[in-house]
């Protein structure tokens, strides 16, 4: 899988994912500083999930601690990836001009390669 990036700018992709009430295709910041994927408590309600009754785990952000939900996906895709039953934390981060952090749960499963030359993202199976 390659996508074009813009030098200098985070990496974004779509990412496919999976849950109660269906399908969502999202746009996600590959973000090597996140341990764990991560979308919008709205995100994940759209998708069917009941934060209410997720454990709370406390989580180091750019802004200092936070409390999310963790709740597991279903299935996330990222191109032809699939990935089954993942940990994914429910917090508002757009702070960081995204909503969407693909984290290094997903990440250290792929081989990502980031080519400045010719501004192309490769992500292949390790």
């Amino acid at each position: 899988m390659e996508i074009a990036v813009s030098p200098g700018s985070p990496a974004r992709l779509t990412v496919r994912v999976y849950g109660p009430h269906g399908v969502r295709e999202i746009p996600a910041l590959l973000d090597t500083g996140a341990s764990v994927f991560t979308i919008t408590p709205d995100a994940a309600i759209e998708l069917g999930y009941d934060l209410h009754l997720a454990p709370k785990v406390t989580v180091a952000t750019a802004s200092g601690p936070a409390e999310a939900p963790r709740i597991l996906l279903s299935r996330v895709q990222v191109g032809e990836f699939c990935f089954e039953g993942v940990p994914t934390l429910c917090l508002n981060v757009s702070s960081l001009g995204v909503s969407r952090l693909l984290g290094m749960n997903i990440l250290a499963q792929l081989n990502v390669f980031l080519n400045n030359k010719t501004a192309t993202l490769l992500i292949t199976d390790p």
